[in-house]
């Protein structure tokens, strides 16, 4: 595993729900989960599968390239089968991989998906944008989970999900960085209103 490549996911949407979008618009949170990653050293690539169909083939092929020590997901409750199913897949691929989730669902029921995705390793209670750096951080090194707030895991000794304190929201807005809006293929998003 390279332990500077992480790679982010926005897994699909069913297409009975997309057919209803008016417009498909960037994930803007996973380009400050980026950002956030990128002031930590680590080379971040951003996989939309709104935009992009999911091919397993290619994703595995990806993931041979890249060979990340992370991959993140974020997620709305109607794309969690979706999240499940890669996920089993980055595990098949390399079961050392961490996985992590975040988003609307997962903050909502940070346990219960970690029950229900047993291929999800962390979930990311609420703004992300600081905890991914201390987790990723930990992941790199002490790998002491319990002293970041803000995320679920299921604890080593007893395979038990555990929670940590919530993180405070981030008051100073201007202190997060830009968004790498540069890691998405721009193009390819439409706006049709």
């Amino acid at each position: 595993m390279n332990e500077n490549e992480v790679v982010l996911i926005q897994p699909p949407i069913p297409k009975s729900i997309q057919k209803e979008y008016i417009s498909v618009q960037m994930p803007i949170n996973l380009g400050y989960i980026a950002s956030s990653l990128i002031q930590c050293q680590a080379k971040v690539t951003i996989n939309d599968f709104v935009i992009n169909l999911y091919n397993k083939e290619f994703f595995l092929d990806r993931l041979k390239e890249k060979q990340p020590i992370l991959v993140g997901f974020t997620s709305v409750t109607c794309s969690i089968p979706f999240v499940n199913l890669i996920s089993k897949h980055v595990k098949m691929f390399n079961p050392k991989i961490h996985t992590v989730l975040g988003g609307a669902h997962a903050s909502s029921l940070p346990l219960e998906t970690l029950s229900e995705l047993k291929c999800i390793d962390f979930i990311v209670v609420g703004e992300g944008e600081i905890t991914i750096k201390e987790l990723y951080k930990e992941i790199l090194g002490n790998q002491d989970y319990h002293m970041v707030k803000g995320i679920a895991f299921r604890d080593k000794d007893t395979g038990e999900p555990f929670i940590t304190p919530k993180r405070e929201l981030i008051n100073d807005l201007d202190a997060i960085d830009f968004n790498a809006f540069d890691l998405f293929e721009v193009e390819k998003y439409r706006r049709a209103h």
